[in-house]
């Protein structure tokens, strides 16, 4: 892909363009990994913006390219859908010059339901097209799969009940719906598939307890899970190298 030949090129030269990788999607793009109790009784999330995946994308690159420089662009909006991420792609992403952008929707689209899958796939080849009229290469990365069990013992104040709901979700095939009509718009418009999700898949066929490498014990993968994302993002990029 050029991006990486954007970055080998600021690896050698000082006098070369800088990279630009720009992230957009949900909580789990932003940063979002436990959750903690409120003073209201809610509870409310815990960000760590040094462990999210996109930053341990551009940590691993720079340890392949120590001179680059890389910039990250972290659109990533807790509790947003698709539709709302093409919405904001121009004022979050576009209006920055990404020479990449790696887009992750679909935990909070699936809760839509049937009648939401096809808004999902308009706002995703809306966010492709876009992207791509641009100048920019888009990348399109499925994330983790979610709770498959409860684990409402982890919460002991209110609001623990979205347990029941996520668990659903997966174990009625919502999440797989969604994520299967994204790798038919990728299939579609020709855009580059990280999927991550299979893995999570292949490692619960395996007898890995995926719900426990969930940093919420709901929908956010832990800090080792993120690293599997960069990981998986940056071998992409090498095998679509020119």
């Amino acid at each position: 892909m050029k991006f990486l030949d954007i970055v080998s090129e600021s690896n050698k030269s000082h006098l070369a363009p800088s990279a630009t990788a720009a992230f957009l999607g949900d909580s789990i793009t932003q940063g979002v990994f436990e959750l903690r109790p409120t003073e209201d009784g809610s509870f409310g999330p815990i960000f760590d913006y040094e462990n999210v995946y996109h930053s341990q994308f551009k940590k691993k690159l720079n340890h392949l390219y120590p001179c680059a420089r890389i910039n990250i662009i972290n659109a990533g909006s807790n509790g947003t859908d698709a539709k709302y991420g093409f919405e904001r792609l121009e004022r979050d992403v576009l209006k920055y010059s990404p020479d990449l952008v790696v887009v992750c929707f679909g935990a909070n689209d699936c809760g839509h339901g049937k009648e939401g899958l096809e808004t999902y796939a308009v706002s995703l080849e809306n966010i492709f097209a876009a992207t791509v009229s641009r100048g920019a290469e888009v990348i399109f990365l499925t994330p983790n799969t979610m709770a498959k069990y409860p684990r409402i013992e982890t919460y002991s104040f209110p609001g623990c009940e979205i347990t029941e709901k996520i668990v659903s979700l997966e174990s009625e095939g919502y999440a797989e719906m969604y994520f299967e009509k994204a790798r038919e718009v990728c299939n579609k418009k020709n855009v580059p598939l990280c999927d991550c999700r299979k893995i999570w898949q292949k490692l619960e066929q395996k007898g890995v307890d995926t719900t426990a490498l969930l940093s919420n014990d709901l929908n956010h993968p832990n800090r080792v899970m993120h690293g599997l994302f960069a990981d998986k993002l940056i071998e992409l990029l090498f095998e679509n190298a020119d």
